[in-house]
C-alpha cells in the first residue's frame, strides 16, 4: 500500500519524462496490482482511480486475512 502511495504522490510532483532508477522499480512494483484495475476502471479525465480501488481492497483483504486463517484451521 505504501508503494502505491508513494507513486500516486510521484506522479504529482515529479518529473516522469526523465523517470529515475527509483521511479522505474517503484513502477514495476506497483504495476502489477494496479494493472488489473485498470483495466476495470476507466479513467475520468486526467484522474486515474484505479490506485484508490487498489488499496482499498488490500485493506479489506489484510483485515479480513486474521479472519481466513482462523476458518482454514479450524476446519
Amino acid at each position: 500500500m505504501m508503494a502505491i502511495f508513494v507513486r500516486v504522490l510521484l506522479t504529482w510532483v515529479a518529473d516522469l519524462t526523465s523517470p529515475t532508477r527509483s521511479s522505474e522499480v517503484l513502477f514495476d512494483v506497483t504495476e502489477p496490482v494496479l494493472a488489473p484495475f485498470r483495466r476495470v476502471i476507466p479513467r475520468i479525465g486526467m484522474f486515474d482511480l484505479s490506485p484508490i480501488a487498489a488499496m482499498l481492497i488490500i485493506q479489506l483483504i489484510l483485515q479480513n486475512l486474521p479472519q481466513i486463517f482462523r476458518g482454514l484451521n479450524a476446519g
